[in-house]
């Protein structure tokens, strides 16, 4: 990776924030629909759960990073 700088950080720190949040509202959004699929309302969870595994995980390496 390349030398992030304090302005690469925050905006790598606002795009992850960014997807979680696209994330909660969209399944939020499906599961108060009632023309929703089924099917469309249960992996809509599933998505949100994939982002903020890796909003958790893309948090620890732009920690370590810093930190060097």
């Amino acid at each position: 990776m390349s030398e992030l700088t304090p302005k690469k950080m925050k905006r790598l720190f606002m795009a992850i924030e960014l997807n979680l949040l696209i994330w909660l509202f969209l399944c939020c959004a499906l599961w108060s629909s009632t023309t929703v699929d089924p099917q469309i309302k249960g992996w809509a969870p599933f998505g949100m759960l994939v982002a903020a595994v890796l909003q958790h995980w893309a948090y620890y390496d732009l920690y370590k990073a810093q930190q060097k």
